[in-house]
């Protein structure tokens, strides 16, 4: 077992030629599939609504004030997208 010494371009060519030939170019990372981001849509739509509903100020349990309409809105609003990217993801 003998070690093999490099020094100066005799390095960088060893090196050079133990990469791949991708190496050079940048790492492009794929996008996630279209249903992971509505799900994570519908999950931020569920915790708006459930921090309402275990707050008690939730028009789900007959609270009807500004902040509770707004939240629970907001919910519905991102449990909606969340459910029209599925549906769109399915189809493409």
């Amino acid at each position: 077992m003998g070690a093999t010494a490099y020094c100066g371009s005799d390095l960088w060519e060893h090196r050079q030629a133990d990469l791949p030939d991708h190496a050079g170019t940048d790492i492009l990372v794929p996008p996630l599939p279209q249903w992971t981001t509505a799900m994570g849509s519908i999950l931020a739509g569920i915790v708006l609504i459930s921090i309402g509903l275990f707050g008690g100020d939730s028009i789900f349990r007959g609270e009807f004030s500004l902040f509770s309409v707004f939240f629970d809105g907001l919910g519905l609003f991102w449990i909606g997208k969340g459910i029209y990217g599925m549906t769109q993801s399915n189809r493409g």
